[in-house]
């Protein structure tokens, strides 16, 4: 894995890479510069959205933000990057808490939720949050926490399987003798989650889960981009190998079976 520690958020740059079984991935190439925690949505209209936490350079108002690109023709061309907008959070931007580690996710009337990690005034730790909007160039309103927990949580993916939503993410600060251990949550609704059993793995569940032929793949970070495959979002079973060099994928399925991974490295360019 590239070795993130000692660098700085703004250091990271996100790629991209194809794949035709979801395994073997190639044709890198530079994605978005000063980015990092992707995510990828492919939504019932047959866009793309990659949503990333953004570092501009050259715009203040564009520093640390969640944003967002869209592409009408399956990867091939995307738009120029925007930022999403926030209301219900109190302050944020310079001087205040910011939104990060987005998760943007379709629901069945077509509008987004987004769920987000966010270290609200007075919370002695960040956690997982969410907001709801009826389209992307309009701000999305806060649905407040939706995870109690007494320990520090960043870093969400969440997805709608078999009709329960499960949340997945990785505490940071904690091993076990097999692995990594990973948190996971469910929800009847999509808020509100519960925390179930810990998933212990050898790959971090900080990246995307994605419905892949009847079943659930995480793509996750270890010594690269590993992945995992469950039958039903509780039990975990590795794939062997790794997907690619980086960390943090997002990744989509496409109509024709081909998988779009976007992924953080340490090697920003500007």
């Amino acid at each position: 894995m590239d070795n993130f520690e000692g660098s700085a958020p703004w250091d990271g740059a996100v790629y991209m890479s194809t794949s035709a079984d979801g395994l073997s991935f190639s044709g890198e190439k530079l994605f978005i510069d000063r980015a990092g925690v992707p995510n990828l949505l492919f939504t019932s209209d047959n866009r793309l959205i990659a949503t990333f936490q953004y570092f501009s350079f050259k715009n203040q108002d564009m520093f640390d933000v969640i944003a967002y690109t869209v592409s009408e023709d399956l990867g091939k061309t995307w738009s120029t990057v925007n930022k999403i907008y926030f209301t219900g959070l109190g302050k944020t931007g310079p001087g205040g808490p910011n939104p990060v580690d987005p998760t943007l996710v379709e629901l069945d009337d077509g509008s987004y939720r987004l769920y987000f990690t966010y270290h609200a005034p007075g919370e002695k730790f960040p956690g997982l949050y969410s907001a709801r909007s009826q389209a992307l160039d309009e701000p999305f309103l806060s649905e407040g926490p939706q995870l109690k927990t007494e320990k520090m949580i960043l870093d969400p993916a969440v997805i709608n399987y078999g009709g329960i939503w499960h949340h997945y993410t990785v505490r940071h600060d904690e091993r076990a003798a097999g692995g990594f251990v990973n948190v996971h949550s469910t929800s009847d609704t999509g808020l509100n989650f519960m925390l179930q059993d810990d998933i212990v793995l050898d790959m971090q569940f900080l990246g995307q889960v994605i419905e892949d032929n009847g079943k659930l793949r995480f793509y996750g970070s270890g010594d690269g981009v590993k992945s995992a495959v469950s039958k039903d979002g509780y039990g975990w079973a590795m794939d062997p190998g790794t997907r690619t060099a980086g960390a943090d994928p997002g990744v989509a399925k496409l109509p024709d079976g081909t998988y779009l991974m976007i992924y953080t490295k340490v090697d920003a360019k500007n």
